[in-house]
């Protein structure tokens, strides 16, 4: 769901062309926590363990009630890339910037993003005809 008016934050936000009507609070992302998921090296292997490793923290945060938000636009761009390995001075190359949070509690939880049926997204024709 997209807020209704701009959050108050310290990270530019991302214009979706529109505004939506998930309200925001009054507080401030000052209580969220930014982390940067990064390895030693910068090869094909790497990425994919490294998305592992996104798996692994994301299951994580999930069962601790954590709110966990991948940004990958940082890494997408070449100078904003450099910029994070130069705050990890140097020692690997960072792959995703990652949001972390909990929610406040004082305010109503926002609805679920309503999803489409199982039969409108996964297709068993192959599975169905196998059983013929």
């Amino acid at each position: 769901m997209l807020p209704e008016q701009a959050p108050q934050t310290t990270v530019p936000g991302r214009d979706f062309g529109r505004t939506g009507t998930l309200p925001i609070g009054p507080g401030h992302d000052r209580a969220a926590v930014y982390g940067i998921l990064w390895d030693t090296e910068d090869e094909p292997e790497s990425w994919l363990r490294a998305g592992e490793g996104l798996s692994a923290a994301w299951l994580t945060a999930t069962r601790l009630g954590v709110s966990m938000v991948p940004l990958s636009g940082v890494v997408e761009t070449d100078g904003t890339r450099q910029t994070l390995r130069q705050m990890l001075a140097g020692l690997g190359f960072p792959y995703l910037a990652m949001r972390l949070g909990i929610a406040d509690r004082a305010q109503a939880a926002p609805p679920h993003t309503p999803r489409l049926p199982t039969e409108q997204v996964v297709d068993t024709s192959a599975v169905d005809a196998g059983t013929r």
